[in-house]
């Protein structure tokens, strides 16, 4: 399906825009992009001189662009919710939406200029706010292109936030999921079964909740370094939670697809070292080790 963009790209009929950032020497990788025909920017792309990276793609996007993009790494799961399809029948889950309810109101806001230093403030209040953040894997700075929800209590104060960008005309994909770290029990899911219904009403098909990296949920066959990498994610999850994200995101029923990084040449360890950096999970690890204790 052509039209269906890799994970944070922004379907934009109006605009050509792309994000890429240097892994090594005339080797790039196209974080994220606003564009509307992606085998036309791909073929643009291909007759560059440089090698060039992007993730967060299926096995079909792969087989879509393989004669441009030939290689594939394995990365993790997508999250991705239907809106033909049941996702909050779990009683343990119902339970927590009403508990949600009942203390919480739901709105979709807007995007100002006030906006980004609401949003600074309210990341000191998560539970991850003080630690350094991750780059270039999702969108961490929303913009008027992304749409904003917010779960809010009866003075009006945040308590969970989620944006949202449109990866296709019938799909939609999470992008940042906040909630303070004192909230109400059954923020998130309140927050989420909400948005699915709106979307839901408004004829979009899906909705991805995004990737739980380091975890083969299907069981592909991967080759040395594959099970390297998912091994090294796994080891580092008193770092970052894989674990933890994978638990909520799979209490929704999701249906999980595998996801990929794609690349006109081959990936190897040292072009991971690069990515790691790049995406400061390093130093990420670094600030966790220096605070166990």
């Amino acid at each position: 399906m052509i039209d269906l963009l890799p994970l944070s790209w922004i379907n934009n009929s109006e605009s050509n825009h792309t994000q890429k950032i240097q892994i090594k020497d005339n080797f790039f990788w196209i974080t994220f992009a606003e564009i509307n025909n992606i085998k036309e920017f791909l073929h643009e792309f291909s007759n560059s001189s440089y090698s060039f990276l992007i993730r967060g793609c299926d096995q079909e996007q792969f087989n879509d662009f393989q004669d441009i993009l030939p290689y594939k790494f394995f990365t993790g799961s997508e999250a991705l919710l239907k809106t033909s399809y049941h996702h909050f029948e779990k009683k343990s889950l119902k339970e927590l939406i009403k508990r949600g309810k009942k203390k919480l109101d739901f709105i979709e806001i807007d995007f100002d200029n006030d906006f980004r230093l609401k949003l600074k403030t309210f990341l000191s209040k998560t539970r991850n706010g003080n630690k350094p953040q991750l780059k270039n894997l999702f969108r961490t700075e929303p913009d008027s292109s992304q749409r904003i929800f917010t779960a809010i209590d009866k003075n009006s104060n945040w308590q969970g936030l989620i944006t949202l960008t449109k990866n296709s005309v019938c799909k939609y994909h999470c992008e940042l999921l906040l909630k303070n770290k004192n909230a109400p029990q059954g923020t998130m899911e309140f927050l989420l079964k909400s948005i699915f219904d709106k979307l839901s009403q408004e004829g979009i098909r899906e909705l991805s909740l995004g990737e739980v990296p380091f975890f083969n949920i299907n069981s592909v066959n991967l080759h040395s370094l594959e099970k390297i990498f998912l091994f090294g994610g796994r080891t580092i999850n008193f770092a970052y939670n894989s674990k933890g994200l994978y638990n909520f995101k799979n209490k929704f029923n999701p249906f999980w697809n595998d996801l990929y990084m794609i690349s006109n040449k081959r990936i190897g360890l040292n072009d991971l070292y690069h990515l790691m950096r790049l995406t400061n999970l390093d130093s990420l690890i670094k600030w966790q080790l220096l605070n166990i204790y």
